[in-house]
């Protein structure tokens, strides 16, 4: 297995595992809102950055249009080692957040080496890291 299927996996998996980790986060949050209304926010916002990492792996036309950058590699690996920066302000010592704030990183980094170092262009990167990456070759 390469570091491009490797980032890809990753980079679906952490999309699909901030949702499930923002929303039990929400859940565990709710009742101190009153008392910390922005842990809530930021969960929100992490959970909505997860929906768009996902989408962006399915190539779904609104991210196109809306989201371009992270159609990029720079832009993709910027945006996940934001969205993993992110995840440490959920402070409760080693937890989920944190673990899936490494991979995020590491993603992001990875995404970077390959946009700066291996010299990939944008169009090969979208291609071998969607989903659907065969019906894009054709």
């Amino acid at each position: 297995m390469n570091v491009l299927k490797i980032a890809r996996y990753l980079n679906l998996i952490g999309g699909t595992a901030l949702i499930v980790v923002c929303v039990i986060e929400i859940i565990g949050i709710i009742p101190l809102f009153f008392k910390n209304p922005g842990q809530v926010l930021l969960n929100f916002f992490l959970c909505f950055f997860g929906l768009v990492i996902m989408a962006s792996s399915i190539n779904m036309p609104c991210v196109a249009r809306n989201f371009f950058f992270i159609l990029t590699g720079v832009g993709k690996g910027l945006f996940n080692i934001f969205v993993g920066t992110l995840l440490f302000l959920n402070d409760d010592g080693v937890n989920p957040s944190m673990i899936l704030g490494f991979c995020l990183i590491f993603s992001g980094l990875t995404f970077l080496f390959l946009s700066y170092c291996k010299k990939m262009t944008d169009t090969d990167l979208q291609r071998a890291t969607s989903l659907y990456a065969n019906d894009l070759q054709k």
